[in-house]
C-alpha cells in the first residue's frame, strides 16, 4: 500500500477509536449515575410488621395511617397465600386424577 493509504487508514481507525472511547466513557458515566435507592417507607413498614408479629409492639403504639397500610399488606399476603393454596390444590387434583386413570 502506498504511504498515503496507510496514513488515511490510520487516521480513520484513530477517529473511530476516539469515538468508541468517548461512547464507552459516556456509557460508563451514565451507569455510574444510576443509584438504586431502597424504598425506605416500605422497609420501615416491613420492620413495623415484623415487630408487631413478634409481639414487641402493640396496636396502640402504631399510627392509624400505618395500621391501615399494614392491614392492606396483610390482605395482600392473605390473597397470595390463597392463590398459592388453590394452585397447589389444583395440582394435587390433577395428579390424583392421573393416578386414578392409570
Amino acid at each position: 500500500m502506498s504511504n498515503n493509504l496507510i496514513h488515511y487508514k490510520e487516521t480513520i481507525e484513530n477517529s473511530f477509536s476516539k469515538k468508541e472511547d468517548k461512547y464507552v466513557k459516556s456509557k460508563k458515566d451514565f451507569f455510574e449515575t444510576i443509584v438504586i435507592k431502597e424504598d425506605t417507607q416500605k422497609l420501615r413498614l416491613k420492620k413495623l410488621k415484623q415487630l408487631y408479629d413478634n409481639g414487641k409492639i402493640i396496636e396502640n403504639e402504631i399510627s392509624d395511617k400505618d395500621i391501615d397500610i399494614l392491614i392492606e399488606m396483610y390482605d395482600n399476603e392473605i390473597q397470595k397465600l390463597k392463590a398459592d393454596t388453590n394452585r397447589i390444590k389444583e395440582n394435587i387434583l390433577t395428579e390424583f386424577k392421573m393416578i386414578k386413570n392409570k
